[in-house]
């Protein structure tokens, strides 16, 4: 079966999955670091090591996002990068984790673009910026 995983990028990929793990609950799958055995052999430009995220996978809400380091700690816009989570109203389950979803986002200091609520396409909608630079949209079906 063919998947799509949302993949980011960032100057300090150590803070940002550290980051996720603190406001969303992230589940740190995996993290390769450039200090790892496997990448002794290899010819790595200097400021990769332990610091350097060669590749990582995170969890979030059971769904796998792929992250890793900008080479010589270059910085990057993530303006672009959107993620939406789409939950079934019709399930109080995933209608409660919506807002607690929501609510820890901007406990945690988010720019929140458009707050919790109904709009013209859906009963509950909102839409954020995290500190990463990463905009997310949670919608209800």
């Amino acid at each position: 079966m063919v998947k799509a995983v949302q993949y980011f990028n960032f100057q300090d990929a150590l803070s940002a999955i550290r980051y996720y793990e603190e406001v969303f609950g992230a589940e740190v799958v995996s993290i390769s670091t450039g200090d790892d055995e496997m990448f002794a052999d290899s010819n790595m430009p200097d400021g990769v090591d332990g610091d350097f995220v060669m590749h990582s996978e995170i969890k979030i809400l059971g769904h796998s996002f792929y992250i890793s380091s900008t080479w010589n700690k270059s910085e990057i816009n993530n303006d672009g990068a959107m993620t939406c989570f789409v939950f079934d109203l019709n399930d109080e389950n995933e209608k409660t984790q919506m807002k607690e979803f929501y609510q820890k986002a901007v406990d945690s200091g988010v720019e929140v673009q458009m707050e919790l609520g109904e709009t013209e396409w859906t009963p509950m909608f909102a839409s954020f910026k995290d500190k990463c630079g990463v905009n997310w949209m949670l919608s209800g079906e």
